[in-house]
This record gives structure tokens, sequence and C-alpha cells, in this order.
């Protein structure tokens, strides 16, 4: 192969990447819009991987939601209390 270290460094994070892409694809929960029609021609060869990618945790809006707090009033900070004792 006439490739440099560089080279050949980065196609196979590129190749690493995709399988990782795939393997989220082909795993995502029916009616999410991801299509699992085309299989990349790689998956079966790259499946040596499967056990080192761990997915990241997804932060979709539903995960969001938990740290929002439940109404706009809770987000306001509080009034000072007058001191009526003055």
């Amino acid at each position: 192969m006439n490739c440099t270290d560089e080279q050949c460094s980065r196609r196979w994070l590129t190749l690493r990447e995709r399988y990782g892409k795939e393997i989220l694809r082909i795993n995502a929960p029916p009616g999410s819009g991801a299509s699992a029609e085309k299989v990349w021609p790689l998956i079966d060869s790259f499946n040596f991987l499967k056990q080192q990618i761990v997915p990241n945790r997804c932060r979709t809006s539903r995960n969001l939601m938990d740290f929002l707090p439940e109404s706009p009033q809770d987000s306001l900070p509080s009034p000072p209390i007058a001191d009526e004792s003055l």
C-alpha cells in the first residue's frame, strides 16, 4: 500500500466510526426514522469491534426534560423577604 501512517490511521478511524454509526442505525428503535434497509458491505468484517464500541448516552429532548424546571416560575430566584420588624 502506498499510504502514509497518517493516511492509514485516518482511514482506520473513519471505518471504525462508520461501523459505530451502522450499529446505532441497525439497533435504532422502530419509528425513529433510521432506515435499516441498506446494509453496509463491511459490517460483517467489522463485527470483531462490536464489544469495543460502547454507545454514548443519547441526549434527546426527553433526557433534557429531566433537567428543566417544571414551570418557568421554578427557575426564577425567590424575591427577598421584607423585614417587617423595622
